[in-house]
């Protein structure tokens, strides 16, 4: 195992990095979590970097699907054609560029799994970033205000003035939070509703209704590629 190599995707240094078989590394990175690539789509990467996906879309895909499912995003050079084809692969949804309700979901549910008490801090570094598909400190931070102003988490100002370790922001979830956004796995991206589960399964609870609407799929950058100014969000 090699810990001197940077990330391929978004340059962190100092990952762990080792052979998963031929032609293929598996990369532990503190930002992009854990996932698989192939010796073509790495070389591309380093040397020629694609123009899509932009870096922190494929950062958050590895970060996520590890995070969520427990399971590696092989990457290869087929990711770098389309939307279409990163989709086919995808096993979770995978945010549009101004997509803020799920890049807001995705993460309600890191705070979820970071909080081992109602009153919890969770500190949000670079790091961090994928967690919600950010491609930089200032969306991230617009994305945790609109959580912010729907009432379901709270910025801890004086835990933030007194400078947490790495420019960390931190907040937490909030009574209405808690309540609204119970822990529970995403939804593969390839697992449709069933309606004959749906009816199933609220006939024994007792619940009514329709099975619920899957929503159509709507980027602190150190380290990450210039992201194309039409992809840039309004930052606060």
């Amino acid at each position: 195992m090699d810990n001197r190599t940077p990330c391929p995707i978004c340059r962190t240094p100092n990952i762990s990095y080792a052979s998963a078989g031929a032609n293929t590394s598996e990369i532990n990175c503190p930002r992009c979590g854990r996932y698989q690539i192939q010796a073509f789509a790495e070389t591309q990467l380093h040397n020629s970097p694609p123009a899509f996906p932009p870096a922190h879309l494929l950062s958050g895909l590895c970060r996520n699907t590890w995070d969520h499912l427990g399971e590696k995003v092989l990457i290869t050079v087929d990711l770098f054609k389309s939307w279409a084809d990163l989709e086919r692969v995808a096993k979770l949804p995978v945010p549009r560029d101004t997509d803020v309700v799920t890049k807001g979901e995705y993460l309600l549910k890191h705070l979820r799994r970071r909080s081992k008490t109602l009153a919890d801090r969770v500190s949000f570094t670079p790091h961090e970033l994928a967690c919600g598909f950010c491609s930089t400190k200032n969306e991230l931070l617009f994305c945790l205000r609109y959580l912010a102003d729907r009432g379901w988490v709270e910025e801890c100002s004086a835990a933030n003035r007194k400078g947490p370790p790495r420019d960390a922001i931190t907040f937490r979830l909030t009574p209405a939070g808690w309540r609204h956004w119970p822990l529970r796995p995403l939804r593969p991206n390839h697992a449709p509703w069933c309606r004959s589960c749906w009816i199933a399964k609220t006939s024994l609870s007792g619940r009514k209704g329709s099975p619920p609407r899957r929503r159509p799929p709507d980027m602190w950058r150190s380290g990450l590629r210039t992201v194309n100014s039409s992809t840039k969000l309004m930052t606060s």
